[in-house]
């Protein structure tokens, strides 16, 4: 009981100095876009009410909420590489920032295709319309800037970032006092609560579960980079309207792709950690024999 409440307490100030950093930083970003329009505005002698102002600056900051978040992302991994160093600790050792082989990237893709065609469409399909409505709402938001910031911030910056933190620095805290099921349904609500908007939390869930499957399989948050980096640069391109899929029929094959993908995830992880364990027990019996 002792190591289950140190390992939560560790994983709790984690998470703390996540949340406010990230909240500390998007205030700097914030106040330091206000100054910025300040002086513009003054140099150019615009007057506006108090009420033109804010929608002013209001849009002003949709317009560049990449950047905000792309700073945000950077400033958490730049706190955290630089606090292991102080402590003297291996960042890719405290992360599980491991190695693995090439062939576990093919079911974690196969993964993750399951999320982005399976889950999100029968979420689509089966949700409300006033649930969609108020998701589609605030899914707006992170993409009324210019597709390079979306390209930044939420297909590159945000997943590495959430996934050194969630499956990273919580998962390997708690793992060290629970079981992995139990780690990965604390991680993923977890990173649920953070997305904020109810559909988002629910696709945030699973998305969480999926991810947290390979990454105990693999024992490395590397596939799980490339797993949500993929979901996220999906998600981008749609929301963009550069990919659009408006037939019935294709979504229906979509689904029913992203179903088998998964049972291909599931029984290429299987054997391919079977076949990794297998060689890890010949290599500590040759170095015995040696």
């Amino acid at each position: 009981m002792k190591n289950v409440m140190k390992q939560i307490g560790k994983a709790l100030c984690y998470f703390i100095l996540y949340f406010l950093g990230q909240s500390v930083v998007a205030f700097i970003i914030q106040y330091g876009m206000g100054m910025y329009l300040g002086m513009q505005m003054r140099a150019s002698g615009m007057t506006m009410t108090q009420e033109e102002t804010i929608a002013y600056a209001n849009n002003f900051y949709a317009e560049n909420m990449g950047l905000d978040l792309a700073a945000r992302a950077i400033f958490t991994l730049a706190f955290l590489a630089i606090f292991f160093a102080i402590r003297k600790k291996k960042i890719a050792k405290e992360l599980d920032l491991k190695k693995v082989p090439a062939k576990f990237y093919l079911p974690a893709i196969l993964g993750i295709l399951f999320i982005m065609f399976t889950v999100n469409n029968c979420m689509s399909l089966l949700m409300p319309q006033d649930s969609l409505e108020e998701f589609q709402q605030a899914s707006s938001v992170l993409y009324a800037y210019p597709l390079w910031q979306a390209i930044l911030a939420n297909v590159l910056l945000v997943p590495i970032l959430e996934e050194v933190i969630f499956r990273g620095v919580l998962f390997s805290r708690l793992q060290k006092a629970m079981p992995n099921v139990v780690v990965a349904i604390i991680t993923s609500a977890l990173f649920g609560l953070m997305h904020g908007q109810a559909l988002w939390m629910l696709f945030a869930f699973i998305m969480g579960l999926v991810v947290s499957y390979v990454r105990v399989k693999t024992g490395s948050i590397l596939p799980t980079i490339v797993m949500h980096v993929i979901n996220n640069l999906y998600a981008t391109l749609v929301s963009y309207a550069i990919i659009k899929i408006t037939s019935a029929p294709i979504v229906i094959a979509m689904m029913i792709l992203g179903a088998i993908s998964m049972v291909g995830c599931i029984i290429l992880m299987k054997k391919f950690t079977k076949e990794e364990a297998t060689i890890s027990a010949k290599a500590e019996v040759s170095t015995v024999v040696i």
